[in-house]
């Protein structure tokens, strides 16, 4: 640059700040003349243009002659010649003025040519929307580009600045800019090590409005039970979204998705209680209560996340952040829906029970638990619950003996006596749990409590109660009838059924205990004494299911005109047969002659006679035939009313008189013959 050119340039200047300040009029400060400022800075850049080009003139002299134009005369003249400066270098002037630059359309391409120290402004306008910007710029030049952003023409405040060699290819976020607002765009080269700084560069300004705001006073509503469409148009964005829950009792399901697209990555969210974002709402994740913060990834695995949160406040508004985005232009859907609850999760709103009447039910949520409450009755009776879960999926139950301890409630399994708390699992063999409680209190309130790891786990449940048939205590034992044997039943397994009887005259007895429909084996025991001492133990055997006992296990010893007890347990539910029976005469036998039948059968010790019967069928109404008066007679024929070809039944039983009492003991077995 010429020595003319660059004192031209100088009046310029120097005009220009005349005319600024002559327009400051009293009361006005200083800062109308701000521009000068910036024209001054464009001087400072022609001044460093001007010094290199003067290192590459030999001549030494016109330094000299510089120092000469300081005079006034000289400064006249070139003011004078000021107006030429503006006439003909129009271009200089967008290079010196940032305040006069051009305005870039969002979306247009913008392509200049640019010299070596050369500077370029642009303005960018945003708007009143909620919106992010970026600059997206190529360089094409033959060196270093350098790009600043600032808020202000007096370039005081920088919002961005970046350098490009030439090729360069970038976009400058810029991030939410302020609305309404002038930001001014610098561009230039020869800085660095570039030796040069000729070509072309080329900028396009975007504006993207956001569709979620990011603040909780312009938060988006949820609505309940519909899919939100959500986009992270920078990866500095945040959406906002709330919902507000009902008066219901219910449980509500937060469920985030990306969306995969060339834009996947990994993206975080958040949900709070609050609108500070302080605390975070909990929910349940494998039984352990955790913050309702995470994150999903861009891929088929874990492109959804699902919080089932604990119950909500009801009537409450919560707020949901998503944030946090590995890449600009993520997109996602949000659903919040809700499920009442069919049964109260807490112990004062336990459902009743009924007898015998199923109780359906269904865990809607991990967090969900559902109570339930039965009372006992005045009767003596056994109480069973059965629990089954459906399909595939398993749950944990809980009696309890009271709601303030939630001490555990008893039942037998297998023979063990075990608190009543256990699960159910989603296979055929454990679906089902059935609880054979222990002797519950009468007149008292039982609390069952179920709950799961999953969510949707239907189940059903019923409370059945069994009338106690036979006391289970030594006071309360049922009276024996000898010579007679009844059905009994086993109603729990931990049922203890205790009789009593007293023996007559008659020392040799023999145990009826047949039928056991038990499904495990069940036990008789004999006492000689109420308190049913290990020593004062008689007579001990066990049956399994369909089983009787034999016949030398039946005969027992017993002493005359003694009180004893009889004690069946077991670990099994089901019916049995039982009688005590005076020793009845054994191998009775039949034989026919002509029109006639001979019965004969072994002596009974200490019997004083024995009595003979007769029946038609082997089920049908017997009559008695003869009574026999001597212990040592043990034959019999009869003879009366026999017709050939016929088959009659015999059966014998033994006597024994004790002053005016008699007592019988049981029948043999029975015997059929032919007539000849």
């Amino acid at each position: 640059m010429k020595k003319k050119q660059l004192t031209k340039r100088m009046a310029a200047v120097l005009l220009a700040a005349v005319m600024a300040f002559s327009t400051v009029g009293e009361g006005e400060t200083l800062m109308a003349a701000e521009p000068i400022t910036e024209n001054t800075e464009a001087v400072e850049n022609e001044d460093a243009v001007t010094e290199t080009m003067e290192k590459e003139e030999s001549e030494t002299t016109e330094a000299g002659n510089l120092e000469n134009t300081d005079s006034e005369e000289t400064e006249v003249t070139e003011l004078t010649e000021s107006t030429e400066l503006t006439e003909n270098t129009e271009e200089d002037s967008l290079k010196m003025s940032a305040a006069d630059g051009t305005v870039i359309s969002f979306g247009d391409l913008v392509q200049e040519n640019i010299q070596l120290n050369d500077i370029h402004y642009y303005k960018l306008v945003t708007d009143e929307t909620d919106s992010f910007y970026d600059l997206k710029v190529k360089s094409k030049i033959d060196g270093w580009l350098n790009l600043n952003i600032y808020s202000d023409s007096l370039e005081m405040e920088e919002v961005k600045a970046c350098g490009y060699w030439n090729g360069g290819t970038d976009t400058i976020k810029l991030g939410k800019l302020e609305k309404n607002h002038t930001y001014f765009i610098k561009v230039s080269t020869g800085t660095g090590s570039a030796s040069s700084g000729n070509g072309t560069y080329i900028l396009c300004a975007n504006q993207i409005t956001d569709d979620v705001q990011d603040s909780v006073e312009g938060a988006q509503a949820i609505s309940l039970d519909t899919t939100t469409n959500g986009k992270l148009e920078d990866v500095s964005d945040v959406d906002v979204f709330k919902f507000t829950t009902d008066n219901t009792d219910s449980f509500y399901e937060f469920k985030i998705t990306e969306l995969l697209d060339d834009k996947a990555g990994i993206m975080h969210f958040a949900v709070y209680e609050d609108p500070l974002f302080i605390e975070y709402v909990q929910y349940d994740e494998n039984m352990d209560t955790v913050d309702a913060n995470g994150c999903v990834y861009g891929n088929d695995t874990y492109k959804s996340a699902t919080l089932n949160f604990a119950k909500l406040k009801k009537n409450h508004t919560y707020y949901v952040k998503v944030f946090n985005a590995e890449k600009d232009g993520m997109r996602y859907q949000v659903r919040i829906s809700k499920v009442a609850d069919d049964v109260a999760d807490t112990v004062d709103g336990a459902v009743q029970l009924s007898s015998g009447a199923m109780q359906k039910g269904m865990l809607e949520n991990p967090c969900d638990v559902d109570w339930f409450s039965f009372t006992t009755d005045n009767t003596d009776s056994f109480y069973t619950l059965s629990i089954t879960s459906e399909g595939d999926k398993g749950l944990f139950w809980y009696v309890y003996s009271d709601k303030d301890t939630f001490e555990y409630a008893k039942f037998y399994q297998s023979g063990e006596e075990r608190d009543a708390n256990g699960y159910t699992s989603g296979n055929d063999t454990y679906r089902t749990a059935n609880l054979n409680l222990k002797k519950l209190e009468k007149n008292h309130t039982y609390y069952v409590k179920i709950d799961s790891m999953q969510t949707d786990v239907i189940y059903h449940m019923t409370l059945t109660k069994k009338a106690d048939d036979v006391g289970d205590t030594v006071a309360s034992a049922k009276s024996l009838k000898l010579n007679e044997k009844k059905s009994y039943g086993m109603q729990n397994e931990e049922d203890i059924d205790c009789f009593k009887f007293t023996t007559t005259s008659y020392t040799d007895y023999n145990v009826n205990f047949s039928n056991v429909d038990c499904e495990e084996r069940v036990g008789i025991r004999i006492y000689s004494g109420k308190d049913c001492l290990s020593n004062q133990l008689v007579f001990e055997k066990d049956c399994a299911k369909k089983s009787s006992l034999s016949a030398t296990d039946k005969a027992v010893k017993l002493k005359a005109g003694k009180t004893y007890y009889v004690i069946i347990s077991g670990s099994s539910v089901g019916k049995y047969n039982l009688g005590i029976d005076a020793a009845a005469p054994e191998s009775a036998k039949a034989k026919s002659a002509s029109k006639k039948v001979t019965i004969t059968w072994k002596k009974v010790t200490k019997a004083t006679g024995y009595e003979v019967y007769r029946a038609t069928s082997r089920n049908g109404k017997y009559k008695k035939i003869a009574t026999i008066k001597k212990n040592s007679t043990v034959k019999y024929t009869d003879s009366k009313g026999l017709k050939k070809g016929k088959t009659y039944y015999y059966k014998v039983r033994a006597y024994k008189k004790s002053g005016s009492k008699t007592y019988y003991s049981a029948y043999s077995a029975v015997k059929s013959v032919k007539v000849k």
